[in-house]
């Protein structure tokens, strides 16, 4: 009966394939430096806009955009060292960090060993996803790979019913350096 018990326990509580393949989340606040096996952030703010431009290229009138302004840099190797995985969860949606822009955003730029790199990260949004539920608490996961599993994950939690909301976002280049 004992071995019968014993058995249903570990049948129970053993992990899943998918929960033992699970990023490390690294949970960080707005304004908080936060680090990673080989991911340093910090996340300095969100905006809420209805565009986003640069030089050469512009949004949809109308449309709706987070924008982040996060610093980031790599703490072991500058071996591909960009942020491969940057997404914005909201509810039980996801949306991946935009690479329409011309500007050189902190998605697209390579990161250096202790040297933070300051950037935005632009992501559009259907026009209902501010009101949806799970909006005051949508999660940010910044990851060096593209899929994040078995590797460290930064999330930061952004109330988007309660960020700035501004007209325009100019999309600038990322900063080598914090400014």
């Amino acid at each position: 009966m004992a071995l019968l018990i014993a058995t249903g326990v570990v049948a129970a509580t053993t992990p899943s394939a998918a929960d033992w393949e699970q990023p490390f989340v690294v949970h960080a606040s707005i304004g908080e430096p936060i680090a990673g096996r080989n991911i340093a952030v910090t996340v300095h703010a969100a905006t809420v806009t209805n565009r986003v431009f640069d030089d050469r290229w512009s949004s949809t009138p109308g449309s709706t955009w987070v924008v982040v302004d996060a610093s980031a840099a790599v703490v072991h190797t500058e071996t591909a060292a960009t942020i491969r995985h940057a997404v914005l969860v909201v509810g039980d949606r996801s949306y991946a960090a935009s690479t329409r822009s011309s500007a050189f955003v902190l998605n697209s730029v390579a990161l250096s060993i202790d040297v933070p790199t300051r950037g935005l990260l632009a992501f559009e949004l259907p026009a209902d996803a501010l009101s949806a539920k799970g909006a005051e608490r949508a999660r940010l996961e910044l990851a060096m790979n593209a899929d994040p599993r078995l590797d460290s994950m930064i999330v930061a939690t952004i109330d988007l019913t309660t960020v700035p909301a501004l007209a325009e976002v100019e999309l600038i280049d990322a900063v080598w350096g914090e400014r």
